[in-house]
């Protein structure tokens, strides 16, 4: 509870008018998100063709943005850059910020 009360003060939560369920308020949460600093640009290409891209993850760079609409420094955003506008990049399996590896 006093978790909830430090948050409402500090202006990082705020109570809505909707109820959700019974008596319970509804709660919006307001969080600042930083980019993720540039870790590495380092990535080798293993293959690469008209419908594949194959790269070496370094260790330290996650594959996909952790909050969805943030940032562009992961192996995705990086490797989306490269590409330019050309064509879309949808990773076919991640591996976690500090694995390196095959992507």
């Amino acid at each position: 509870r006093d978790y909830w009360l430090d948050e409402l003060a500090a202006g990082r939560a705020e109570v809505l008018d909707a109820e959700v369920a019974g008596d319970l308020p509804q709660v919006a949460i307001t969080r600042h998100v930083h980019e993720q600093p540039i870790i590495a640009l380092d990535f080798k290409v293993i293959y690469e063709d008209a419908r594949l891209l194959v790269v070496c993850k370094p260790g330290g760079v996650p594959t996909v943005n952790e909050v969805q609409g943030v940032g562009q420094n992961t192996a995705l955003g990086l490797m989306q850059g490269r590409a330019g506008g050309e064509y879309k990049l949808v990773p076919l399996h991640m591996l976690d910020a500090p694995v390196s590896g095959v992507l």
